[in-house]
């Protein structure tokens, strides 16, 4: 079951990069997912979740997952990556469409 979901997250990818908008480039978002934070009531759920960081490839996101999971109780803390996208030219203000 895990290959199929793999599989579809893959095909997910893939279209939505199809997808992609103008001025706008394929990134992988490496997530942080606190748990224990919740958990011990130091912060809810929205405070518990941070970006690491962003990678250009979905090859490069995987990797670091599996090395930051690696060794880590999944009960605490949980590393995931998510496709999103990167804005360029960079811009410091909102802009109107």
């Amino acid at each position: 079951m895990r290959r199929g979901r793999e599989s579809l997250r893959n095909t997910r990818t893939r279209q939505l990069r199809k997808a992609g908008m103008k001025g706008r480039v394929a990134a992988f978002a490496i997530v942080r997912l606190d748990r224990y934070l919740v958990r011990e009531g130091v912060v809810d759920w929205p405070r518990a979740i941070a970006v690491k960081e962003v990678v250009a490839s979905q090859a490069l996101a995987e990797a670091e997952v599996a090395r930051l999971n690696t060794g880590v109780d999944p009960k605490d803390r949980l590393y995931f990556w998510q496709y999103t996208r990167l804005q360029t030219p960079f811009q410091s203000e909102p802009t109107e469409e």
